[in-house]
């Protein structure tokens, strides 16, 4: 395996996240997925019986089983054994049956049918090369079929960026240094486990990278896919522009939608 893509696994072995589920008792599969699906009109449960999803980069599987509570086919791919074990437990938890959860690399997946909707969030930005991995998650859209992205923002991350950099001189190469570090200059208390967690993804991670609208959109054209919402205020026209706009309002992550056309282009 790729040094980059090791590195990143073994990270999340170590901190398998979000785990929401895990540490909260709050967690709501019925509804959980609906501010993910918010920029298109959707809800959860308009993910119903005969629709096929999946799921590239689950994690620890809050979203996948949300998708799946209403009776949508989820696949739900990652390469972390720590995360998947807790997303089986989350859907054993709450009774999710339509779910199949796949120990696989995005970048050779084991897969031969297309799916209505894919979702990749969160993971290209952790990627040794970002735009041949969507390449790969483009591939499994159905024509006609949605593509929904989750990625670090280039303008918008830039706090967070600086940030993580303070944190590395702060507590140096290791990890744990570097998380308590983060937490007395964000919070001046000991994280609770929930929280280390999120620290430890937000300012430790071991590989990201930060992908521009524009170059999302030149990703969408390449693969035939069209452009249909984003979760921040997004002008296709003038993507830059809109993105210079998510550095004052800190959008440090956003979200973008695409269809596959039904006949390819020529």
């Amino acid at each position: 395996m790729d040094s980059i893509p090791c590195r990143v696994n073994q990270f999340y072995e170590r901190y398998p996240y979000p785990s929401l589920a895990h540490f909260r008792g709050r967690y709501d599969p019925a509804r959980h997925s609906d501010r993910i699906l918010a920029h298109l009109g959707l809800t959860a449960r308009d993910f119903g019986p005969g629709q096929r999803i999946l799921d590239i980069g689950c994690g620890t599987g809050e979203i996948s089983c949300s998708l799946a509570f209403h009776g949508a086919q989820v696949t739900a791919l990652d390469l972390c054994r720590a995360s998947l074990q807790r997303a089986r437990e989350t859907a054993e938890r709450h009774g999710i049956q339509s779910i199949s959860f796949v120990r696989a690399d995005l970048h050779c997946l084991p897969l031969s049918t297309s799916f209505d909707h894919v979702f990749s969030l969160g993971v290209l930005h952790h990627c040794p090369d970002s735009g041949q991995a969507f390449s790969h998650v483009a591939r499994r859209v159905r024509p006609g079929g949605l593509l929904t992205l989750g990625l670090y923002s280039v303008f918008g991350k830039l706090v967070d960026r600086l940030q993580r950099q303070l944190f590395f001189c702060l507590g140096g190469r290791d990890q744990e240094n570097r998380i308590e570090a983060a937490a007395r200059f964000l919070q001046g208390i000991p994280p609770s486990d929930l929280e280390r967690t999120y620290l430890a993804d937000k300012h430790v991670h071991p590989h990201e990278t930060y992908v521009s609208a524009q170059t999302v959109l030149g990703w969408f054209k390449a693969a035939d896919i069209e452009f249909v919402g984003a979760s921040s205020s997004l002008n296709p026209a003038q993507p830059l522009l809109s993105e210079l706009t998510w550095l004052g309002k800190r959008k440090a992550f956003y979200l973008v939608s695409g269809r596959k056309r039904e006949t390819q282009s020529f």
